[in-house]
């Protein structure tokens, strides 16, 4: 296991790369909505931090058309792998991806129309400082925008308590950045501190469910989520696994397995 926290964080999502694009919906829903906040539009230069699987790159590819330009960045391996695969079979030659940390952006002063992130600010160990390189390669009104998730569905608390239960929370490894980023008005202020000027936070509550139990089981493996349950002997894993299934059945309508999300977007103009 990695011990510095960046180098952990990269290969866990290089482990997931493969699954997480068919994985939890809100990453999805999150990116394109945030391309739309954001106003990216046709011509248009968009750098996507953290790309991922191009949960932002893609739908941002589709607006700005083969006139502008898409570049996506991220720490992992495995995710500039499988996102440089799905641009291809996608055709859009005018996306690509590098592996790169946004603590040192390596592109040119003014370089890009909008600078977007979703659900990977409260990973940055120095936001300032990733605000200051977001602010250096953007263009004169350009625009930054995050998108991450704030809260729980409280009908989903008893997920954290059979985590806790099981043992799947015991002395977890370290992990970069800061969850109180994503307090009511934080990134507003740290965006205001780093000279953005308008900064302003729109928040929305979504329901994205799963059509059943076990697509949603399926689903913590695809992402981020995944961390405390590999860390489970074989043993104890089923004996988890059997007891969420058992309390998400009791949850699911005929509509399916209901989760409500609190999806947050944060902008401001350079």
């Amino acid at each position: 296991m990695a011990a510095d926290p960046k180098q952990h964080l990269a290969e866990l999502y290089s482990r997931v790369a493969v699954s997480f694009a068919g994985g939890a919906p809100r990453f999805a829903c999150a990116g394109r909505r945030l391309v739309e906040v954001g106003r990216v539009g046709r011509g248009d230069v968009v750098l996507d931090v953290a790309t991922g699987r191009g949960a932002v790159l893609l739908p941002a590819a589709e607006c700005v058309g083969p006139s502008g330009r898409v570049v996506g960045i991220d720490i992992a391996p495995g995710m500039i792998e499988q996102t440089r695969l799905a641009i291809a079979s996608q055709h859009v030659d005018w996306a690509e991806v590098h592996l790169m940390d946004a603590d040192h952006l390596e592109f040119a002063d003014a370089s890009f129309t909008h600078v977007l992130c979703s659900f990977a600010v409260f990973f940055f160990p120095d936001v300032p400082r990733v605000l200051a390189e977001m602010r250096r390669v953007l263009r004169h009104d350009g625009v930054v925008g995050f998108a991450f998730e704030r809260g729980v569905d409280p009908r989903w608390a008893w997920y954290e308590e059979l985590l806790r239960t099981h043992g799947a929370l015991e002395d977890p490894p370290s992990m970069p950045g800061s969850g109180a980023i994503r307090g009511q008005g934080a990134l507003v202020a740290e965006l205001a501190a780093a000279g953005f000027g308008q900064p302003r936070e729109l928040v929305e509550d979504v329901d994205l469910g799963y059509p059943d139990p076990e697509t949603w089981w399926a689903s913590l493996w695809t992402h981020g989520s995944r961390r405390p349950l590999e860390r489970l002997s074989a043993e104890r894993l089923d004996q988890l696994q059997s007891a969420c299934l058992r309390r998400a059945r009791e949850m699911t309508t005929p509509e399916g397995l209901p989760e409500r999300h609190r999806l947050v977007y944060v902008t401001a103009s350079a």
